[in-house]
């Protein structure tokens, strides 16, 4: 089954459906598919949640589960691995951090360090405050309107970089040329194993 979501940060009955089976008990081949992937970017995009709690969460033990699996095996990072699973288990509504912790789940490169990955996902899951799921309606409603204010803002910003460019006809000086934008190589992606150095700011 694939779901066909025009706006990927809105519900999805299709997702739902698709999550729901897939955090089945009786499903014992879980795979992380794109769409499923999906919900999880949803989470980091919005900070919002619309999907069962209990589903979610098995969603996001999966997750972990994988990129755990890249990670070196020490006597600590088991000890934080199991900390962090049991962690999750324990909270019965999403914590209020969920939207950290997805992105932590689908960016694991964001820290150079097993290690301190590790640390950042224990601080996100040692909250006691919760969040409440919505209504679809709610849920897509409050998206929508993320979406209305990041779209002034990006117009807002838009228009006050031209009105900067734009020389003062009144002035007998020339408009400043732009000094050439620094060039840096683009950066390969960097595997879990060979983390190293300190988060990107």
């Amino acid at each position: 089954m694939t779901a066909q979501v025009a706006n990927p940060l809105l519900y999805s009955a299709d997702l739902d459906k698709l999550l729901t089976d897939f955090s089945s008990e009786t499903n014992t081949n879980k795979t992380l598919t794109p769409e499923l992937s999906l919900i999880l970017e949803q989470l980091a995009g919005t900070g919002l949640l619309c999907y069962q709690w209990a589903h979610i969460k098995v969603l996001l033990a999966h997750r972990m589960n994988s990129v755990f699996a890249g990670f070196p095996s020490t006597p600590e990072s088991e000890s934080l691995q199991k900390g962090i699973f049991q962690s999750l288990e324990e909270f019965t509504s999403a914590p209020f951090t969920i939207q950290r912790i997805a992105e932590l789940l689908l960016r694991p490169n964001l820290y150079k360090s097993p290690q301190k990955y590790l640390f950042a996902l224990q601080k996100v899951l040692l909250v006691s405050s919760v969040q409440n799921i919505l209504a679809p309606e709610d849920y897509n409603a409050q998206v929508a309107d993320q979406q209305n204010k990041f779209a002034q803002a990006s117009k807002g910003s838009d228009v006050q970089s031209m009105d900067v460019s734009q020389p003062d006809e009144k002035s007998d000086s020339k408009p400043v040329e732009a000094a050439p934008a620094a060039t840096s190589e683009s950066s390969s992606d960097v595997k879990v194993e060979d983390m190293e150095t300190e988060p990107a700011k």
